[in-house]
């Protein structure tokens, strides 16, 4: 298992009800598209004490973000038919 398969294993979404971890760059995508969804609606509310959570959400995007691309890039060396 690779460096980023290992840091993806130990990511986990709440879906239907259950745990499981990401195990795909698809997984990673849609957390990605509920964290930004959570992030806009922080912004939105302008909350003065959310300031904290903006900043930690924008951090934990980032982060996500990279990992899939780096995952992306990955898949797309060993798999050059992936487009």
């Amino acid at each position: 298992m690779s460096t980023i398969e290992g840091i993806f294993s130990r990511l986990i979404i709440f879906e239907n009800g259950k745990l499981r971890p990401i195990r795909t760059i698809e997984d990673s995508e849609h957390l990605l598209e509920k964290l930004t969804g959570i992030r806009e609606n922080a912004r939105r509310r302008g909350d003065e004490g959310g300031g904290g959570l903006k900043k930690d959400l924008d951090y934990l995007i980032w982060s996500i973000t990279q990992m899939t691309a780096l995952a992306y890039t990955r898949e797309k060396h060993h798999f050059p038919e992936i487009d």
